[in-house]
């Protein structure tokens, strides 16, 4: 009995040890994760999902409420079946050997079927007769100042944006139409769609998150692709090249990206939140999408009190990575900053467990970004070089005498903080830039070289 009350004396003197080292270790690392949370917030960052998504906006001036009627005609049973046909149209057309090195179209995601059918230019053009009361729509919607969608932002993890698949069938819907109507010679209504479906892409998905950014630039990448595409059937006007110009000049989503990566930070810090809330492994199911089952009730009590000085600590790594993310969210891909950070993700601690599972990678992101601003300076040049063509009857033979002929600055390779390379080539020109390898390649593009991350984005014009 004497050993049984000794034994127990020495396990209460650990309990209370236990005690007093987890009140300390939660006091300190509590505070600690608190002063970081404060120091984002002082600076005037959002620290909670309800609020990045801003304040509502009146029906009146909202695009959002004209765009949810489009997506309605788009997604009917007819809708989808037209849109099967314009899908087809701008690889139909020979859009895909234009952009080469930027993940190039191909006819694989397309319909054999539709693509192979002897009538398919007349089915397209019905197609596009079907939606001809859309664009009057989208007009009404561009020209309303913002654009805010309904979005469960207390959701956190579990928020949906099913509106950005519909807006990227919208906009292949318009730079389809622009094509068909290049085609048939209507070059003046064809350029007034493309500049619909520029105005969609720089006017919607402004959420401040990841996703947001990267469908704005996979829009931009359509609207830039179906831009060449038309100017084979005619250069722009020199309004439409001013309207064009204009809006290409503000299509650089880095701004977008640094303010995305404040609202990724504090979507982790929902994650968070949740976790103190629900447990660990509803946690982890709700930010994985698993479906384990849970412990028990009282199981998860113990599991969600015993770890949270672990998730304090794993909080205070967490906001240190994503702090030094937001700050390279600023620099072009070429810092190699990002890339820096995310290497370091192997180092993190081994007890940040719920920053090693909510942690994305965000380099390729960045480089998506740089990639689309790329796209653009190349359509900018090529939308210059007609320009030139139709005043003076050649191509001009450097991008500086292009540049003073248009009495207007041309963007740089944001690749390579340097003008993009330019050469005559025949009847035509070569416009590339170096990519994401950050090395000129002598404008080989990327599927030639058969490397991931070899070779150019290039541009080949003989129009």
């Amino acid at each position: 009995m004497k050993k049984l009350r000794k034994i127990g004396k020495v396990l209460l003197v650990i309990v209370l040890v236990l005690a007093f080292v987890y009140g300390v270790a939660s006091l300190i690392l509590g505070r600690r994760f608190a002063a970081a949370i404060e120091k984002v917030k002082a600076a005037g960052d959002p620290v909670s999902v309800a609020t990045l998504g801003g304040e509502p906006v009146p029906d009146a001036e909202n695009a959002a409420i004209i765009y949810e009627k489009v997506f309605k005609r788009l997604g009917s049973a007819n809708g989808k079946k037209q849109l099967n046909v314009l899908d087809c149209v701008p690889a139909k057309d020979g859009a895909s050997n234009v952009w080469t090195g930027t993940g190039d179209a191909s006819t694989s995601g397309f319909s054999k079927e539709v693509m192979d059918s002897p009538t398919f230019w007349s089915d397209a053009k019905k197609a596009g007769a079907y939606f001809s009361d859309v664009l009057p729509m989208v007009e009404q919607a561009v020209a309303r100042p913002k654009c805010k969608f309904d979005t469960r932002w207390q959701d956190g993890f579990g928020a949906l944006f099913p509106q950005y698949g519909r807006l990227r069938q919208l906009d292949r819907l318009l730079c389809a139409q622009a094509i068909l109507l290049a085609r048939d010679g209507k070059t003046d209504e064809a350029y007034q769609t493309l500049e619909l479906a520029f105005k969609v892409a720089k006017t919607t998905c402004n959420d401040p998150i990841l996703i947001a950014v990267l469908v704005k630039c996979a829009l931009n990448r359509m609207a830039n692709e179906a831009l060449l595409d038309v100017m084979k059937y005619g250069a722009p006007n020199a309004r439409q090249a001013e309207a064009l110009n204009s809006m290409l000049d503000t299509t650089d989503y880095g701004p977008d990206f640094a303010s995305a990566m404040k609202g990724e930070r504090a979507a982790g810090l929902w994650a968070y939140d949740y976790v103190r809330a629900t447990g660990t492994t509803d946690a982890v199911n709700a930010t994985t999408g698993s479906g384990s089952a849970s412990p028990s009730r009282w199981v998860g009590k113990l599991l969600r009190f015993g770890w949270r000085p672990i998730l304090y600590a794993d909080g205070v790594v967490y906001l240190d990575y994503m702090n030094k993310q937001v700050e390279a969210a600023s620099l072009p891909y070429r810092s190699g900053k990002q890339k820096q950070i995310d290497q370091s993700f192997g180092r993190l601690p081994r007890y940040a467990i719920l920053a090693r599972i909510i942690l994305p990678v965000f380099t390729r992101a960045r480089l998506s970004v740089d990639a689309a601003r790329a796209e653009t300076a190349l359509a900018q040049v090529v939308l210059a070089a007609q320009q030139y063509k139709a005043q003076t009857g050649a191509y001009p033979a450097s991008l500086e005498e292009l540049s003073a002929k248009m009495g207007r600055n041309l963007p740089e390779d944001p690749f390579s903080g340097k003008d993009l390379v330019y050469k005559r080539d025949g009847k035509g020109f070569q416009v590339y830039s170096i990519s994401g390898n950050l090395r000129d390649d002598g404008g080989v593009p990327r599927k030639e070289h058969g490397e991931r991350d070899s070779g150019d984005m290039v541009v080949f014009w003989t129009h």
